[in-house]
């Protein structure tokens, strides 16, 4: 059998999520500048460039918004990477040595985070995946959940609302909450059909 995988594709409300996640960098870069030209012995250079910055990354978003070609991914993606590093030179401009807790700090989370999305902005759709072989499954609901599982060891599959439990031959439950996951009976059904027919 040839491995097939099925995406677990977010819900409405989760896509909507996400795209506010896309346009925050920029909202936040776009009104920090505002607030630095008001300051005094502000570099006015810096001000600038975080406007600038974040009208690109709105810009971006909007276009990706109308758009459902995959250069509008692309696009928002080089933005997000040249936001992250604006908002990281924002955090040396705002950073005071000595002190831990400090606005800079902010700053610097939200460059990191807004530069890794931009590098694996097309990857991390397919982070949340079923994949499913002759051999058992591999489930991936986010980041930091994965099994696998063999079909021997799988005696029960099923989905009640949103929660999804696979019952093992050991008497484990494993139990998976698909309350972002849109295509919950694709999931269901690629899991009970397999586990049905190739189980012993």
């Amino acid at each position: 059998m040839i491995p097939t995988t099925i995406l677990l594709k977010p819900t409405a409300f989760r896509k909507k999520m996400l795209m506010m996640n896309d346009v925050l960098p920029g909202v936040l870069l776009f009104f920090l500048g505002i607030e630095s030209l008001g300051e005094e012995n502000a570099h006015s250079q810096f001000a600038y460039l975080n406007i600038l910055a974040g009208i690109a990354v709105i810009l971006a978003f909007l276009f990706e918004v109308r758009s459902k070609e995959a250069a509008a991914h692309k696009l928002i993606s080089k933005f997000d990477v040249i936001a992250g590093l604006v908002l990281c030179v924002e955090a040396l401009n705002k950073h005071h040595a000595g002190r831990i807790f400090q606005p800079a700090l902010f700053y610097y989370i939200i460059g990191i985070i807004t530069i890794i999305r931009g590098l694996f902005h097309s990857r991390l759709p397919a982070v949340r995946r079923l994949i499913i072989h002759d051999k058992g499954f591999d489930l991936r609901v986010n980041l930091f959940k994965r099994d696998r599982m063999n079909w021997e060891d799988v005696v029960g599959v099923d989905l009640k609302g949103v929660m999804l439990t696979i019952k093992s031959r050991a008497g484990k439950v494993h139990t998976y909450n698909l309350s972002r996951v849109e295509n919950r009976e694709e999931v269901l059904e690629g899991l009970r059909g397999n586990q049905e027919s190739f189980s012993i």
